[in-house]
């Protein structure tokens, strides 16, 4: 899996080809193929394997544990929101560059890579094919969040964690629809 992130788009859908199917037969190598998934997700840089990476981890992230961790990844991917802000002159730019420096942020126990602005590193690749007006993209990323949340409405016992991530997705959702209306892009 540490071809998903390969600069050769070509070899980098196929390896993503090659984990969903493993994944479709190998019942017994799911949890952890779809837990090294999650863990590399941030390195893919193209928007095909990307959509295709989420497609697997909106469908076959069952337990409760593993559809949490799907959408923390994906919003820690996607970074903070909104995608963008009008500046005083009329200029629109990626927020993310308005963000405070962040000393250290782990999800689910992963290392932080903190930039030299403070950033989180994870954050650039799909937030960044986004801001390039992929937005097929963010109709992939729309669905695996909401089959993630589907999953985790019949496998959390608490309705109030299920609200609080209903909401933070739809949240996303409303800032990458008002990403794609904006004169930004």
């Amino acid at each position: 899996m540490d071809f998903l992130g390969d600069s050769n788009a070509a070899s980098a859908m196929d390896v993503v080809v090659f984990v969903q199917e493993i994944i479709e037969t190998n019942p017994k190598l799911r949890v952890s193929a779809i837990t090294r998934l999650l863990d590399t997700f941030y390195q893919i840089r193209a928007g095909r394997v990307c959509s295709c990476a989420l497609w697997i981890i909106g469908e076959y992230c069952l337990p409760q544990s593993e559809a949490e961790t799907g959408i923390a990844t994906t919003k820690q991917c996607l970074g903070d929101h909104p995608f963008y802000t009008v500046t005083e002159d009329g200029e629109s730019q990626d927020a993310s560059k308005n963000a405070q420096p962040v000393s250290s942020v782990t999800v689910s126990s992963r290392r932080p890579v903190i930039l030299a602005d403070g950033l989180l590193a994870s954050q650039g690749n799909l937030r960044s094919l986004l801001l390039s007006g992929d937005f097929f993209l963010g109709a992939v990323v729309a669905c695996a969040l909401t089959e993630l949340l589907l999953r985790l409405e019949e496998v959390q016992s608490s309705k109030v964690e299920v609200n609080k991530a209903t909401t933070q997705s739809l949240l996303i959702m409303v800032s990458m629809l008002q990403l794609g209306q904006s004169q930004f892009m």
